[in-house]
């Protein structure tokens, strides 16, 4: 009798052991798969309503880092995002091309366009999308400022380009 209990507590701790190790690897496995997505960088879900439909976000963001916002449009609805990266611009030559806009707009299926021209985009289908911002290139400075709205109408007018934007 005391050999076949002896057999039964063998086999429970080696049951408990394999369990324990498994959920380890589980949990180790989602834990660099969710720190690997942006790292060093925040994910920041930003929720707008009809009432307020726009928004302010600053932050800092170093090199080879970025911050992540998420946000939810409808299709047709026009979307502006503007950042304004404070610091001056550092040596810059009269043929470089890379602009300094820092911040790449990505759509529910998952295009995505780098380092946008316009800052007003309409949004081609109902989902979640991101802006992804950046260091600016050459820049003094990592802060930045993003205004962020989502409307059923056109903007009248843009923000001046050289000072913080500013919802209405």
């Amino acid at each position: 009798m005391r050999a076949a209990l002896n057999e039964l507590r063998k086999m429970r701790n080696k049951i408990i052991k394999t369990i324990v190790v498994i959920w380890a690897l589980i949990c180790g496995a989602n834990w660099q798969s969710a720190t690997a997505q942006n790292k060093g960088g925040i994910t920041k879900r930003v929720t707008l309503i009809k009432t307020k439909p726009c928004v302010i976000l600053t932050g800092a963001v170093q090199p080879k880092n970025f911050d992540t916002y998420i946000f939810r449009a409808a299709k047709n609805q026009t979307i502006v995002a503007a950042p304004f990266y404070y610091g001056r611009e550092t040596n810059r030559l009269a043929d470089d091309e890379q602009g300094s806009s820092g911040f790449d707009f990505v759509s529910p299926d998952g295009k995505s366009i780098s380092d946008p021209q316009d800052v007003i985009f309409t949004a081609t289908r109902t989902g979640n999308y991101k802006i992804l911002v950046r260091p600016a290139y050459r820049r003094t400075s990592a802060k930045y400022v993003l205004k962020l709205s989502v409307t059923d109408k056109k903007p009248k007018t843009f923000d001046d380009l050289n000072k913080p934007p500013t919802c209405p």
